[in-house]
């Protein structure tokens, strides 16, 4: 969670670090676009009943901040992180190649994997 610090108004004041856990992605949100392929919110992403309930194996985040250490260190997930921020100036294109490795590696293991950004 971002730090606060007391400004001389009493009021709190950012520090300016974000972590995972200083967003709300709202409901759960999850489809299959294609057989072993789900494209999902981040409310799906951090939702251990909801990774379960769909036998994710693996996760690919593309956002400005990582997922939460739980997700991260749970045993039965593999995830990639790519920092990226969802403005028109960013180069997706730069990490294309890695991603498709990534979701192409776990399909061939039978792995299910979860998109999310």
């Amino acid at each position: 969670m971002a730090q606060k610090h007391q400004a001389r108004s009493g009021k709190p004041q950012d520090s300016g670090s974000l972590a995972r856990e200083d967003f709300d992605g709202g409901p759960v949100s999850i489809d299959e676009i294609e057989t072993g392929l789900f494209l999902g919110n981040l409310t799906a992403a951090t939702h251990m009943e909801t990774l379960k309930s769909f036998k994710i194996t693996h996760i690919l985040t593309l956002d400005s901040v990582p997922l939460p250490k739980h997700i991260l260190e749970a045993g039965f997930l593999t995830t990639k992180y790519i920092q990226i921020a969802d403005m028109p100036r960013e180069d997706i294109l730069q990490h294309l190649e890695g991603c498709v490795n990534f979701i192409s590696s776990a399909l061939d293991q039978n792995g299910i994997v979860l998109v999310h950004w």
